[in-house]
């Protein structure tokens, strides 16, 4: 889906929020983008800080995934899926090794 299409349904819900907290939905609106580039600028930074939004939670960035994406932006299609594939493998084998680990300590 692309950001135009998003468009309409985005300012139906910056009216409703604006009218419910008696703001202008301009203002609303203003407040989710700078809210959102804080978030992407400190998350790209590298410092892998967290960032909190209320009611939302907290986001962050995995230095294993962010090296991952950056190597892989110079790559093909085929490259970038191999490397895809690989994470998924190492989580397979993570969640394996839990699994046997917890079958384990029932049995004792």
């Amino acid at each position: 889906m692309s950001d135009n299409s998003r468009e309409p349904i985005n300012d139906e819900l910056y009216k409703e929020v604006a009218s419910e907290m008696d703001l202008s939905a301009k203002l609303v609106k203003d407040i989710v983008v700078t809210q959102s580039k804080l978030t992407a600028q400190v998350m790209a930074g590298g410092t892998f800080d967290s960032v909190r939004w209320s009611y939302l939670g907290v986001f962050r960035a995995k230095k294993k995934i962010v090296a991952i994406l950056s190597y892989t932006k110079g790559l093909t299609p085929e490259q970038r899926s191999f490397f895809k594939r690989l994470r998924l493998a190492q989580g397979a084998k993570k969640y394996r090794k839990l699994k046997e680990e917890s079958i384990k300590k029932k049995k004792r």
